[in-house]
């Protein structure tokens, strides 16, 4: 459930559902919004299950969670860093550290989760967003399979082993298919 509220190129206004008729001056906007300014056309999203989540823990719901979640969001599959540059374009004084806390804590809220895809930082997404990840060693392509096409391994892991896989966000490496068949440069001659 999300309260939306639109910020328009129309001069020092701040429009929504809920003063659509009253526009507040620059000032007031830039103490309680200032996020927005700079940017032109945006929309400021507030995730309320988010708020009510981080409320009922005891915590606050501020600008930059909801910006780097939102970031998360857009993005799909990205790094800390991919997200820093994204939420910076709306809000150039969040910083590497403030995305780095933000998503461990949004993970231990189980709204993000991350997954290491290569010998690089993990790479974050929504917890809705399941799949394997097929990732070439070559040339880091990446292909996205369901999680389904493993069923029979994550069967005979639970049977024989009594492990139960989480296969909703899963990276496997190996080779694409076109750098599947040795080559004379890696077939050892």
């Amino acid at each position: 459930m999300y309260f939306h509220a639109i910020r328009a190129v129309v001069g020092p206004q701040w429009i929504s559902p809920l003063n659509a008729g009253s526009p507040r001056s620059a000032t007031s906007d830039q103490a309680r919004y200032p996020f927005g300014q700079g940017s032109r056309a945006t929309i400021v999203g507030v995730d309320t299950s988010l708020r009510r989540t981080l409320h009922e823990r005891g915590m606050r719901m501020t600008p930059q969670r909801q910006l780097v979640l939102d970031a998360v969001r857009e993005l799909e599959h990205a790094t800390p860093e991919r997200i820093c540059e994204h939420v910076q374009r709306v809000a150039p004084a969040v910083n590497i550290t403030t995305v780095y806390r933000t998503l461990e804590l949004l993970e231990g809220l189980d709204l993000v989760r991350h997954t290491h895809l290569g010998h690089g930082a993990p790479t974050y997404s929504t917890q809705g967003h399941q799949h394997v990840h097929l990732v070439c060693h070559r040339c880091e392509a990446l292909i996205e399979v369901p999680p389904e096409e493993l069923a029979d391994l994550i069967e005979r892991l639970r049977s024989r082993f009594g492990f139960v896989v989480d296969a909703s966000h899963l990276a496997l490496s190996g080779r694409c298919a076109k750098h599947a068949e040795p080559t004379m440069e890696n077939d050892g001659s």
